[in-house]
């Protein structure tokens, strides 16, 4: 009777959190949010070559924020230029950040390169930049994911790096246990670097927009986890959602729907291993949801289309 109390206030306190903004920083680009306390500072490289931009975008492709008017972008108008190297850095503090959570930081993109060749490589740092560890590869990565998998490849020196072309947005999320990172870690270091061989295909580079830095206390996991203790489908859908627990989940409990700013959008009880939701009355886009029994608590995103 205890344990079950226990799991139910515990789940309580969850759903309570879902209802809480848990984004800590944020930057959209707008001009109103570049030195508050609360804002990503992005740094732009100071070398001469360095074409990154924070403006609004004038090209082809890549011709409107997804949060207007500005975003940051390999150069507002013209296409990337070949032989190019270009980089820019935002800190993070995480030192109180919860050290049971999950730190995700969070930014939209599109890419226009040439496949295979030009890309766009994404680097953290735990000793301030001394050291620079790979997204794509490190273990204390603990999940990372958004983007088409066809668009990351590995290029000219073996590292692995986004690549070739994609002109949707795309929300990308990068994710760290934070009880996995070492003890000493009070910020984490973050570069981005767009490269460019001798190769000039007049391609438009990368656009990013609304970048975010949230703590999240549930396991957010991609679409494709083989360890999932749900199954969720479809994931991209018009309405329905059907969701399934694995035998040793147990019942689900209950499920909530939050959207990309974790609002709480729908609760509903179930009390069994299968149920069927439907959000096809919610706006168009990208959503979690929620998935609690009294052994599990695990997170789906799905897209609503309409």
């Amino acid at each position: 009777m205890k344990k079950t109390l226990l799991l139910s206030v515990l789940l309580a306190l969850t759903v309570t959190t879902l209802d809480a903004q848990m984004i800590k920083f944020a930057q959209y680009f707008d001009g109103a949010d570049t030195s508050a306390s609360n804002s990503i500072i992005v740094y732009l490289d100071t070398a001469a070559e360095n074409i990154w931009q924070i403006g609004r975008p004038q090209k082809t492709i890549f011709d409107t924020a997804n949060t207007t008017p500005n975003v940051l972008v390999t150069d507002t108008v013209n296409n990337y230029p070949k032989s190019n190297t270009s980089i820019f850095t935002f800190g993070l503090n995480v030192n109180n950040w919860s050290p049971i959570g999950i730190a995700a930081i969070r930014w939209v993109q599109k890419l226009d390169m040439s496949d295979s060749i030009h890309g766009g490589m994404v680097e953290f740092s735990l000793d301030t930049g001394a050291t620079w560890r790979n997204v794509f590869t490190d273990p204390l990565v603990y999940n990372f994911y958004g983007f088409k998998n066809t668009n990351v490849d590995t290029l000219a020196g073996g590292v692995q790096r986004f690549s070739g072309k994609d002109t949707a947005w795309r929300d990308i999320w990068l994710c760290f246990r934070t009880s996995n990172l070492p003890a000493s870690t009070d910020s984490i270091l973050f570069r981005f670097t767009f490269t460019s061989d001798t190769t000039d295909n007049n391609n438009e580079g990368w656009m990013i927009d609304n970048m975010l830095a949230q703590e999240t206390f549930f396991h957010t996991v991609s679409n494709t986890d083989p360890n999932q203790a749900f199954m969720v489908y479809p994931t991209l859908t018009d309405g329905i959602v059907k969701i399934e627990s694995d035998k040793d989940a147990g019942d689900i409990e209950n499920i909530v729907v939050t959207d990309m700013n974790g609002r709480t959008v729908l609760r509903q009880d179930v009390h069994g291993r299968k149920t069927t939701l439907n959000i096809g009355h919610m706006p168009a886009g990208n959503y979690f949801i929620g998935i609690h029994t009294l052994k599990k608590i695990e997170v789906y995103r799905i897209t609503l289309q309409h």
